[in-house]
């Protein structure tokens, strides 16, 4: 009977340890919170629901990690270069074509821009759900869903040079080193 409660509690402290690891491990990768400001989570979160839609929470978190792994590779070669840059450097989805999504905000009110014929209030639920998972990233509270990416595209996108498709299941095709 000892021997099963022994057997037991080794058995839920490595689930725990297995849940929770992932999480601090992931931490390391996010950038310093000086680069995490509000301006900056919130042009985050716009680029997260123009590159990967609004329910797409593993695909948002993964967006993240890529971004802050191309700024601390780009930060070595210039190094002023802050992670909103890189945001902008590698988002599409924020150069205008959709102006309601540069309008999102953080209250969660209705852009301006925002088509009429969708729904505000469900989408609304939707982008408050996005706004809390950006905060929670840039508390390292959300491991990474696809490590070691260093890129992503949509259909449309050519393969970075040096790079092959990582093994994520997401609507964007993100990418790993070739060399590991």
């Amino acid at each position: 009977m000892n021997n099963l409660r022994r057997l037991i509690s080794v058995l839920v402290a490595l689930s725990v340890l297995c849940c929770t690891l992932p999480a601090f491990a992931d931490r390391r990768d996010v950038p310093p919170a000086e680069q995490l400001d509000n301006n900056t989570l919130l042009w985050l979160a716009r680029s997260q629901v123009g590159e990967a839609g609004w329910l797409s929470r593993d695909e948002h978190v993964a967006i993240a990690y890529t971004y802050a792994r191309r700024w601390r590779t780009r930060k070595a070669q210039v190094p002023g270069i802050t992670y909103l840059d890189m945001i902008f450097a590698q988002s599409r989805a924020l150069d205008g074509d959709r102006p309601w999504i540069l309008e999102l905000n953080e209250d969660g009110t209705q852009p301006p821009s925002w088509p009429a014929k969708l729904s505000w209030e469900k989408h609304r639920k939707w982008w408050m759900a996005v706004l809390s998972r950006t905060k929670q990233w840039a508390e390292g509270k959300l491991a990474d869903p696809c490590p070691g990416t260093v890129a992503f595209g949509g259909k449309m996108d050519t393969k970075p040079d040096g790079t092959i498709p990582a093994l994520c299941m997401f609507e964007n095709t993100f990418y790993v080193r070739e060399d590991g």
